[in-house]
């Protein structure tokens, strides 16, 4: 049993017409018929990442399992890498949204280091990526493990060198650093 014209098709209508909700639904049908069909894991991520933006909320988990088997099956696809890198990025983004907010009543760590998992991943995927080294940066300045920091800071400035955040954080480490000892 083959994912028929009609999911595909309805789920490209509903995607083109910015319906993501729907059209992850009709994906869900076609990848649910035939795992390894490239396109419908595709277009599913995508959906989930479309309706993590149009919703502010975090689907970008759901995006991920669909996105990572699209990008297995075929490798060669930069799209499909880029996407995959753009959803475990988010969740990243997300994870240190929460550790923060946690940081209130705890300190923060599980989802720092969930934050740092997901952001080295991305880094695996593609290490140009802007914004994974800002990401890891964040989450080692949280944690208090300013070398660490430091390099991922270092690197994002040069990746994204008009960034005033992200030079304004290399300034910030470097002045909370220890000298070095002689």
């Amino acid at each position: 049993s083959f994912p028929t014209d009609l999911e595909v098709v309805n789920g490209r209508l509903y995607f083109a017409a910015k319906r993501y909700a729907e059209a992850a639904s009709q994906f869900e049908k076609a990848v649910e018929k035939r795992p390894d069909h490239f396109l419908s894991n595709l277009l599913l991520g995508r959906s989930y990442v479309e309706l993590s933006k149009a919703e502010r909320k975090n689907f970008y988990a759901r995006a991920v399992p669909s996105l990572r088997k699209a990008y297995q099956l075929r490798p060669e696809r930069a799209d499909a890498k880029q996407y995959l890198a753009e959803a475990i990025l988010n969740q990243s983004k997300a994870m240190l949204a929460l550790a923060q907010a946690d940081t209130l009543k705890n300190n923060g760590t599980a989802y720092y280091d969930s934050a740092i998992v997901f952001a080295r991943e991305v880094l695996a995927l593609d290490s140009t990526t802007v914004d994974a080294h800002g990401q890891l940066a964040r989450a080692f300045d949280k944690k208090g493990m300013l070398d660490s920091a430091a390099y991922h800071a270092e690197i994002e400035v040069r990746l994204n060198p008009t960034d005033r955040n992200e030079l304004t954080r290399l300034v910030s480490i470097y002045q909370r650093s220890e000298p070095p000892r002689q």
